[in-house]
């Protein structure tokens, strides 16, 4: 773990040992890709305490919580009825200096019957103890991935779960995707169950697995705008984000859902039945109904102000240091309340 790898790299060779009964006495797992890291840490649990009395021998501890020096004393616990015991330790990115002063003895010297793994969101690799835990190996940082590495670890998603991707499959599901682990190793998942074991993914297939579902989740998060139904709306954007739907696609479809209720309301107004809609605003009937229901909730000033919180967006995404993700959701919450 002391020689810098790949994210990917980094997990498949900490998980073999794992398997391989190879366990460290001290893992920091650091970074923002969570499902490696759970995984990984789901892997050392079961190893750890498998055959023992798990209720004795395995402690979960907030790092601002407990402490540097209660955190060793765990660490240096006996095991009951077992052979190993286990501390997980979580927001280690938390750790006051006085806490990092007092685990910094323990890297140098673990016990041989603890297992340790600290969970973190980033790690500053200027301080002692991290480039402690950087020298003896048990510093792992899980930093996003890009490129082979993230189609490497596609393929082997598909083949653990029986299946394999066709040429060229892995690159067209992180074009469509994204790169955050979570939402491509659901999306691969969806692909091998709709292939069952033993079949092959194409690009066929990925269009009508992956890219439909992401526009379905699309008019779900506009539906939901435009019903004010705030908690699925905000579901639906999380879900986008979350596969890599840019912002700025997303606000558009926001942008043109309001178009449409605008349309609505002025054929409505001007004594169009809900039956006419259709014709007028220039969408399916199924969709033109909807689009009349959620027109009800506006007048001219309200559909105004919408439009107005729209723009505002528009240009905090093109030019305001916020995280864009917050942007969006402001937008949806404040839409939806009206």
């Amino acid at each position: 773990m002391a020689r810098r790898k790949s994210t990917v790299d980094l997990y498949t060779e900490l998980m073999r040992g794992v398997q391989q009964d190879q366990l460290l006495p001290i893992y920091f797992l650091a970074g923002e890709e969570r499902l490696l890291i759970d995984r990984l840490v789901a892997a050392i649990r079961r190893k750890v305490l498998a055959g023992g009395a798990a209720e004795f021998n395995h402690d979960q501890v907030a790092a601002k919580e407990a402490g540097g020096g209660t955190i060793v004393q765990l660490a240096r616990t006996v095991p009951m009825m077992g052979e190993m015991r286990l501390v997980e330790v979580r927001d280690a990115e938390a750790f006051a200096a006085k806490d990092l002063e007092q685990l910094l003895p323990y890297v140098a010297k673990p016990v041989a019957s603890t297992v340790m793994i600290f969970t973190a969101t980033k790690v500053d690799g200027r301080l002692k103890f991290f480039k402690a835990l950087d020298k003896a190996g048990y510093l792992g940082r899980f930093e996003p991935v890009r490129g082979a590495p993230l189609l490497r670890f596609l393929n082997s998603e598909a083949k653990r779960l029986g299946a394999s991707l066709g040429p060229g499959v892995a690159e067209l599901v992180v074009d469509l995707v994204g790169s955050d682990f979570l939402a491509l190793a659901s999306a691969v998942e969806k692909l091998c169950l709709f292939v069952g074991e033993g079949g092959m993914v194409d690009a066929e297939q990925v269009d009508s697995v992956v890219a439909q579902t992401r526009q379905a989740v699309i008019f779900e998060l506009t539906d939901a705008v435009g019903e004010g139904n705030v908690g699925s709306a905000l579901s639906s954007l999380y879900n986008l984000l979350v596969a890599g739907e840019p912002p700025q696609r997303i606000l558009f479809m926001i942008a043109r859902q309001y178009r449409l209720i605008w349309r609505a309301l002025d054929a409505l107004s001007t004594g169009k039945r809900f039956g006419d809609l259709a014709g007028a605003i220039g969408v399916p009937p199924f969709v033109a109904r909807k689009i009349g229901d959620q027109a009800r909730r506006f007048n001219v000033e309200t559909i105004h102000e919408a439009h107005a919180e729209i723009y505002r967006a528009d240009r905090a995404l093109k030019s305001s240091r916020v995280p864009r993700n917050l942007i969006l959701e402001r937008l949806v919450m404040g839409l939806c309340n009206r």
